[in-house]
């Protein structure tokens, strides 16, 4: 039997008897449940803008409000409602029993409650701001400018931006793709990588496994069982990602504007290398262990890789061309979180993200390689988990 015939047989294997599982049906369906009830039940709870209701005496205050309306309005997130007070007492009142959030008096004077909260008091600030611009307007008044071009002086970017990368300085969805992206795989990784880790200690408990390897090589059967159980991982990943994404579009929750390809492929090239080579990795360690309860204290150096890859990740990306950041592009175990980033911030040469994506790839290979000698030696022993030192030394001897 050939190597490729011999993978794609437990490949399909795999595939077949997991994706029928009741566990793997039920868990989609929950988790695409959990995604709706995300986006949907904040829209039915509040499905319009926020109502902020202040409170105004004097025909003073006029002119603040309006700017402060048109301040609340560009976005329409925000909705003022304004109310008329004739004196003062049951103005107060009305903030203090919290009818309206802040009081404008004559057009010099806010009253709001004064409480301590870890909430901003969003009407305040809004008036305040108006305030400013009205001051502002003044002092321009002799330039025929309305208070809709003021705001705009002081709130829209008068400089025209740009960089020597050519991407667009005011447009950041380069680097959201990129660090969602990177957010993601690290959620796979650790979701994920213990469904390999569990289906290959399964296997050799129930010594499945002794009828398999008479016909084809462990390391092949490792294979067949990363791949497979690597594709109804991601599969279910990108389906559960992919749904969120739809109804956020829907829902009007999340506003991505129109992805980048090239990111978008670089992030999607490297969350499979990064999948794969930490999902090798956890078949190794499942190729030591023969009990469940075993496998995940069995876990933890690849555990504690993934997540010193991504904090370190995080810390050296803030120089994304700085030397700890060049350097993590051609560590295996680092170059699926640094590389994307590095891409989408222009800081990456295209001979470093080939160099990288070989690297990775032969290290994938070795590890499996190594993890299916180790499986080899561990395969007869039941009970104790073993040393990796006598794991190779048991395949030797076989």
């Amino acid at each position: 039997m050939t190597t490729w015939r011999a993978i794609g047989l437990v490949w399909r294997r795999e595939v077949t008897e997991r994706i029928r599982s009741k566990v793997f049906m039920i868990g989609t369906a929950a988790t695409l449940l959990i995604i709706t009830g995300i986006f949907v039940i904040p829209q039915l709870v509040n499905p319009g803008p926020d109502e902020i209701s202040i409170g105004q005496i004097g025909a003073e205050s006029a002119p603040i409000i309006a700017t402060a309306e048109l301040l609340a309005g560009p976005d329409d997130s925000i909705e003022l409602k304004v109310v008329d007070y004739d004196d003062m007492a049951g103005a107060e009142a009305a903030v203090e029993d919290g009818t309206i959030e802040a009081l404008l008096v004559d057009g010099t004077d806010l009253v709001t409650l004064g409480q301590g909260s870890f909430s901003s008091n969003v009407g305040s600030e809004l008036l305040q701001q108006a305030a400013a611009t009205n001051a502002v307007e003044q002092l321009v008044a002799e330039t025929g400018m309305t208070s809709e071009q003021v705001i705009e002086l002081l709130t829209g970017k008068l400089l025209n931006a740009r960089t020597l990368s050519g991407v667009s300085a005011d447009d950041p969805t380069r680097e959201i793709v990129a660090y969602a992206g990177l957010m993601l795989m690290y959620m796979a990784i650790l979701m994920y990588g213990t469904w390999t880790l569990a289906g290959v200690t399964e296997e050799k408990s129930n010594r499945v496994v002794e009828i398999l390897v008479s016909t084809i090589q462990p390391w092949q059967l490792l294979t067949g069982k990363v791949t497979g159980i690597g594709t109804l991982a991601i599969g279910q990943f990108a389906l559960t990602v992919g749904y969120g994404l739809v109804l956020s579009r829907l829902t009007g929750t999340v506003d991505l504007g129109d992805v980048p390809l090239d990111s978008a492929a670089m992030v999607i090239l490297w969350f499979i290398l990064g999948f794969a080579i930490y999902s090798v990795m956890f078949a190794g360690v499942g190729a030591l262990v023969s009990r469940a309860e075993d496998a995940s204290s069995a876990s933890t150096p690849v555990t504690i890789a993934a997540v010193g890859s991504f904090m370190i990740t995080i810390v050296t990306l803030n120089e994304p061309s700085g030397l700890t950041a060049k350097i993590a592009t051609f560590v295996p175990f680092t170059a699926p979180y640094v590389v994307p980033v590095r891409f989408a911030l222009d800081a990456i040469a295209w001979w470093e993200i080939v160099v990288a994506a070989l690297l990775t790839i032969a290290t994938a290979y070795f590890l499996i390689r190594v993890a299916g000698r180790i499986y080899r030696g561990a395969l007869l022993s039941y009970g104790a988990r073993l040393k990796l030192r006598e794991a190779w030394s048991g395949a030797t001897d076989s």
